[in-house]
């Protein structure tokens, strides 16, 4: 006799696998992050070169600032992970967001969220953030695979700016599910909305470098090069989190 599967249908899932989902239910629409430590230098980039990077239904300025980040969450909903993150502030229904690019983790649980809900473009990484005790140093890596190394950053502290206030940042997303017919649309293809909002780090900011290899036409990271550095900063402690927007825009009707 046939013994039918007990996962009812009719009830709402968010996520595989149905019996453990990768995550939680609750963290559909707010997710929450504790003990963060970034390293970020914020730079102007080359807007031809950079727009190969971005679909478009975004727009750019001429001279566009770019962000390249190394950070680490010690706990979160999504577990314990290191990422690099590239990002750049796009123009979308004549609005300024932040537009996360193509970030890397050492973790899929992040990963495989971030791509479903929030139309992140998310992959694996092996990154290194390193404080320096001889030199006062910090210093990150990022290689994909593992060996093959794509960028590097190196920061000095120079100034203590103490504990941070809130700061709020509205971004954006492009949300893709593939239809399982060959040479046709996505089945989901659209720009979905989230806020991030980051409170009680303490920042210091000084001299920095970022480098991009251009080893990787895989990771293109190095499509996005440096021009012009405006800041380079390190802060620690921090706490946050991000709500997803419950209306995403579809991108073709």
């Amino acid at each position: 006799m046939n013994v039918r599967g007990k996962i009812n249908s009719q009830d709402n899932h968010f996520s595989l696998p149905l019996a453990s989902p990768t995550y939680h239910p609750e963290d559909e629409i707010v997710r929450n992050y504790r003990g963060l430590e970034n390293l970020s230098f914020t730079y102007i980039s080359d807007a031809d070169s950079l727009s190969r990077l971005i679909l478009d239904v975004f727009e750019i300025e001429a001279e566009p600032v770019t962000t390249f980040s190394f950070s680490r969450t010690d706990f979160s909903l999504a577990g314990t992970y290191v990422m690099a993150n590239l990002a750049v502030e796009v123009i979308y229904d004549g609005q300024k967001f932040k537009l996360d690019l193509h970030q890397f983790l050492t973790s899929m649980t992040p990963a495989v969220c971030g791509r479903e809900l929030l139309g992140v473009s998310k992959v694996d990484g092996h990154i290194d953030v390193t404080r320096h005790e001889s030199s006062a140093l910090v210093s990150s890596r990022l290689e994909r695979p593992q060996g093959h190394l794509l960028a590097t950053g190196v920061f000095r502290p120079d100034v203590y700016h103490g504990e941070q206030g809130k700061s709020i940042t509205e971004r954006v997303g492009v949300r893709v599910i593939p239809s399982l017919k060959a040479g046709t649309a996505p089945d989901i293809f659209e720009v979905t909305r989230f806020t991030s909002e980051s409170w009680g780090a303490e920042l210091w900011t000084g001299a920095g470098t970022v480098n991009f290899t251009g080893a990787s036409d895989i990771d293109p990271i190095h499509w996005a090069p440096v021009k012009k550095l405006l800041k380079c900063s390190y802060t620690i402690g921090g706490k946050s989190k991000t709500t997803i927007h419950s209306s995403p825009k579809p991108i073709r009707p």
